[in-house]
């Protein structure tokens, strides 16, 4: 009896301590943030779980210079 524990508590301490290395030493997540593009075709959600969609529509800037407005850099 005491010889089949000798060969089991080495097999308990190595599951402990292997279940303890992998609970504490995860592989973090990687995080892609996927900015919206106006070429894509994608349906984003934001914060406030809204859905939008950019749909592009090209002008030409020299017909329409006139409303163009000059924003201060953020």
């Amino acid at each position: 009896m005491s010889e089949s524990m000798f060969h089991m508590l080495p097999f308990l301490y190595g599951l402990v301590f292997g279940t303890i290395l992998v609970f504490f030493f995860k592989e973090q997540k990687l995080v892609l943030i996927d900015y919206p593009k106006p070429f894509d075709k994608k349906t984003y959600i934001d914060k406030n779980n809204m859905k939008y969609m950019y749909i592009t529509k090209e002008v030409d800037c020299d017909k329409n210079e006139s409303k163009l407005k000059s924003y201060p850099v953020q």
